[in-house]
């Protein structure tokens, strides 16, 4: 399987479990590489409050504390 696959495939998983919305798993797919808020809303054509709030409920529904737990949720749970 091609890496590629598998990063889709990973964030396919994470965003079912997790009951994400699509934007809710972009803003993930990207937090996970460690890119910042500012550098998110950059990458997405929004504003960085915007990322924020999607954050915040990403958080909440993965049930982490903070961005360090999620992506390691990310990287050792899916």
């Amino acid at each position: 399987m091609d890496r590629e696959r598998v990063r889709v495939d990973r964030l396919d998983a994470a965003a079912r479990r997790w009951e994400l919305t699509p934007k809710q798993a972009d803003v993930l797919g990207l937090l996970v590489h460690g890119l910042t808020n500012r550098s998110i809303a950059a990458a997405l054509g929004c504003a960085e409050s915007t990322v924020e709030l999607h954050v915040t409920t990403l958080l909440r529904k993965a049930h982490c504390s903070g961005r360090a737990q999620v992506v390691a949720r990310y990287w050792t749970d899916m």
